[in-house]
């Protein structure tokens, strides 16, 4: 979707403001790109994405990328420099259409599970990234742009396209979880020969060591034949009963 990259290229063009030909023409272009993100948002207001839906939205991008390259004509023609009036009614002006990306934002973030169903989330994930690198840019040279007395109120608008588009960003690109550790596991109990103990080994273990005197038990020998001490000490095979 192109939502994201209108967006960050009207921010860059509000950034180059004071390159225009003219205060006029800064003014009417920054009025036309604040309807059109207004635009933007009411698309936006969407609740079950569909290809019409995302088609509108699309629609209204273009329109917001269209405005944003007719006043980019007059970039890096300013002929004036901003009054601190000026300075203060473009900042008015940035201010409210920071309210409207704020809600884009929300928008764009609430329709992420949709993007996904139609397959387009990895291209709108793309754009949001882009679009958070180049606000920097934006930031700068919103700061520069105001007069001294509001350089405070420009930084904090600079913080709050900050903002916005980090939480956007944060959304479609976070790391993917590694899922929780699944901790060591306890090697079996074998039954002395590398293969796994059986009941019948456990219990003669058990019955062993309950003995004690280090007697060999049923379990050690085939037939049922066991080790017993003689009444002279020695060891002597005897049958089982």
């Amino acid at each position: 979707m192109k939502i994201t990259i209108a967006l960050s290229a009207s921010l860059l063009f509000l950034a180059s403001i004071v390159a225009a030909s003219s205060l006029n023409e800064v003014k009417t272009d920054i009025i036309a790109i604040d309807t059109a993100v207004g635009n933007l948002y009411q698309h936006t207001q969407v609740q079950n994405l569909n290809y019409f839906t995302g088609l509108a939205i699309r629609q209204a991008a273009d329109d917001l990328t269209a405005k944003i390259k007719a006043g980019a004509g007059c970039v890096q023609q300013l002929s004036e420099k901003p009054s601190d009036k000026d300075a203060n009614l473009m900042l008015w002006t940035l201010g409210k259409t920071e309210g409207k990306v704020k809600l884009v934002v929300d928008d764009m973030i609430r329709l992420k599970p949709q993007f996904e169903k139609l397959g387009v989330v990895a291209i709108a994930s793309q754009s949001v990234a882009a679009f958070q690198q180049e606000t920097q840019s934006f930031a700068a040279q919103l700061v520069k742009l105001a007069p001294a007395k509001e350089q405070s109120s420009a930084t904090k608008l600079a913080g709050q396209f900050n903002q916005d588009l980090k939480r956007c960003n944060d959304a479609y690109n976070a790391p993917a979880s590694t899922g929780a550790s699944t901790g060591v596991q306890a090697a079996p109990v074998t039954g002395g020969t590398g293969q796994p103990a059986t009941s019948k080994d456990s219990g003669a273990r058990a019955s062993g060591a309950a003995g004690g005197g280090g007697d060999a038990v049923a379990g050690d020998k085939p037939h049922g034949l066991v080790k017993r001490r003689s009444k002279h000490g020695r060891k002597e095979d005897g049958q089982v009963a």
